[in-house]
């Protein structure tokens, strides 16, 4: 798999891990296991 720059934002905004967002699955880890808080949708939106 292929990151894209969607996934990118995803990490950004949800942070690291699974979990699931308007009843889909998703997963966003790292590429070292290491953990990321995200800063959250509307914050991320506004910077996009």
């Amino acid at each position: 798999m292929v990151p894209t720059a969607r996934d990118g934002v995803a990490l950004f905004a949800e942070g690291s891990g699974a979990r699931t967002v308007n009843r889909v699955s998703c997963n966003s880890p790292t590429y070292d296991g290491s953990t990321v808080t995200g800063i959250g949708r509307a914050k991320a939106l506004r910077i996009w």
